[in-house]
């Protein structure tokens, strides 16, 4: 697969982010030869299947995606996709056994046939798509995709991320403490990757799905740079 030149920074500085806001938190960073479908299946088990009632879990994921709705890992194989990728029901099944009182996924790759930035060209269509990425929502459950399913995600090649995680990387930054509200801010987020996407000649619509009740709050500033 071509490779992506800034998908490890965008996972590196949220990664970098939560770390350095949140001391409490268990952050886990899986970049290249690391983030494979083992890798990736045991995190995924591990932080949902022990998270308890009172506690938030934030996944994000910046690479490649497939035509049928599929993540791909460091391993993945063009002959058996299926078993070495990251299905969309995977993810739904794991959400919703999860006993967390929030979840926050962020998934920063396009499911586009025609897309020539973040996807595999190349993989099989599906006439049934997958599981709809609304079953990854729910009460409780945010899900935040770079882009529609027909639409490209794209990088900025000036900051060297992707427009949605750059987007968020900016929303959660402050120059002193404060406590932001997640959801509230996931608006702005969501306009600031449309104009970014203007202003480079394209159309990227974000899209926010799910709901909390009250607040997500995020408490803290980045302190690292991401330019």
């Amino acid at each position: 697969m071509r490779e992506l030149t800034v998908a490890v920074r965008d996972a590196t500085a949220l990664w970098a982010l939560v770390s350095d806001t949140m001391p409490g938190a268990a952050a886990r960073l899986l970049t290249n030869t690391d983030a494979t479908i083992v890798n990736i299946h045991a995190a995924l088990h591990e932080t949902l299947a022990s998270a308890c009632e009172d506690d938030t879990v934030i996944l994000t994921f910046s690479g490649h995606g497939t035509r049928s709705q599929r993540l791909l890992t460091y391993d993945t194989s063009r002959n058996n996709l299926d078993a070495t990728t990251i299905g969309m029901d995977e993810l739904a099944a794991a959400f919703k056994a999860c006993k967390a009182k929030a979840i926050l996924c962020v998934i920063d790759c396009c499911f586009s046939g025609a897309a020539p930035a973040r996807v595999l060209d190349d993989s099989p269509v599906s006439r049934d798509p997958g599981v709809p990425l609304e079953e990854l929502a729910g009460a409780g459950r945010i899900l935040i995709s770079a882009c529609h399913v027909n639409e490209v995600a794209y990088e900025s090649p000036a900051h060297r991320h992707g427009l949605l995680t750059l987007s968020l990387i900016r929303a959660l930054q402050g120059g002193e403490e404060q406590s932001i509200d997640l959801v509230a801010a996931m608006a702005a987020v969501m306009q600031s990757v449309r104009a970014a996407a203007g202003q480079l000649g394209v159309t990227q619509t974000p899209v926010l799905l799910g709901h909390v009740e009250g607040a997500l709050f995020y408490q803290g500033w980045f302190q690292a740079s991401t330019s």
